[in-house]
């Protein structure tokens, strides 16, 4: 199943975010490994606001999947496409983007956004 999961978006730190709509997306596809399916968590945080150049903690009520016989750490999220204005990180190095992190880096909050300002090159 694939769902829209949160949006980011970039704006001038003067700008009170909550004010302002998001306009990027990250798409999230849960695929099932075996015969017990994943389970993507109650999320009421779907969206993330912040201003321009500044970076977020992701965390489990913002992405949550559950898998009854497979533990934290073994669920695996792969990044096939990532943000157009930023990346996702491990801590505690937030300046290189992660390919991979599994539930157990979100639950331990060691997985972060780190928007990048339009114009900007990520490499």
């Amino acid at each position: 199943r694939q769902m829209n999961l949160f949006a980011v978006g970039d704006w001038p730190p003067d700008v009170h975010p909550p004010n302002v709509s998001c306009g990027h997306t990250l798409d999230i596809q849960v695929i099932p490994r075996n015969d017990v399916r994943p389970k993507l968590g109650y999320m009421p945080q779907k969206e993330i606001r912040m201003p321009e150049g500044s970076w977020r903690v992701i965390n489990n009520s913002m992405l949550l999947v559950t898998d009854e016989d497979t533990p934290a750490d073994k669920l695996v999220y792969s990044i096939t496409s990532g943000p157009s204005n930023g990346y996702l990180a491990l801590l505690p190095n937030r300046t290189v983007a992660a390919s991979t992190f599994s539930q157990r880096d979100i639950d331990d909050m060691l997985l972060l956004y780190q928007h990048v300002p339009r114009g900007n090159n990520l490499g």
